[in-house]
C-alpha cells in the first residue's frame, strides 16, 4: 500500500484488521482416502461460496506431497481412481479461468486426502457338525457337512471379507 497524499510529519494514513485470503471459491473433497483392498476409490469436490461462475476444476496426484502433477483430462467435480495406492495424495485445484489453473496466486486448493487401503481379511473356521445339529455363520443356517465360502461384511466396511468354513460331519 501507498499513500501518495501529501501530507506534513508523519503519516495521515490508518488501516486496521487486514486479512489477506484467497477470494472466491472453497473446494472441499467429500470423501476419505479410505477404500477396500482391490476396490476404486471415488473422489467428489463441493465448491462453494465462488461468487464468480463458472469455476474451472484440475484433479492432481502427489506421490510426497511435494510435487504435484495433474490428471490429464480430470477437470469434473468427481475422480474415480481405478487402482488407488496407499500413500497417494489427491487434491483438485480451482480458478475462474482455466489459464489461470496454472497459476500459483490465481486458484484455489483443497486440502488433499491421502489412500490408505483398507485390507480383506481372509478366516479359515474349521467347525464339527453333527447330525440334527444347525450352525449359523453370518446369516446362513448350515445342517449338512461341507465346504463353503461367505461373503461377509467387515468391521471395516469392506464386503469381501471371506470366511472359509468346513463343517466336518461327526458320528458319535
Amino acid at each position: 500500500l501507498r499513500n501518495n497524499a501529501p501530507g506534513g510529519i508523519g503519516n495521515d494514513l490508518a488501516i486496521d484488521n487486514i486479512e489477506i485470503r484467497p477470494c472466491g471459491a472453497s473446494l472441499d473433497i467429500l470423501n476419505t482416502g479410505f477404500v477396500c483392498d482391490g476396490n476404486p476409490l471415488d473422489l467428489e469436490v463441493s465448491v462453494t461460496g465462488n461468487g464468480v461462475d463458472p469455476i474451472f476444476l484440475q484433479w492432481q496426484q502427489s506421490a510426497d506431497g511435494l510435487v504435484w502433477n495433474d490428471l490429464p483430462g480430470q477437470n469434473a467435480t468427481t475422480l474415480t481412481i481405478p487402482n488407488p495406492v496407499a500413500g497417494e495424495q489427491y487434491r483438485v485445484i480451482g480458478a475462474t479461468d482455466p489459464a489461470l489453473l496454472a497459476s500459483p496466486f490465481c486458484h484455489v486448493i483443497s486440502v488433499p486426502i491421502t489412500v490408505t487401503i483398507l485390507p480383506n481379511s481372509q478366516t479359515m473356521i474349521d467347525t464339527m457338525i453333527c447330525p440334527g445339529e444347525v450352525v449359523t455363520i453370518g446369516n446362513t443356517d448350515y445342517t449338512v457337512p461341507g465346504n463353503y465360502t461367505n461373503v461377509l461384511v467387515a468391521a471395516n466396511g469392506c464386503d469381501r471379507d471371506r470366511k472359509s468354513t468346513r463343517l466336518n460331519s461327526s458320528h458319535v
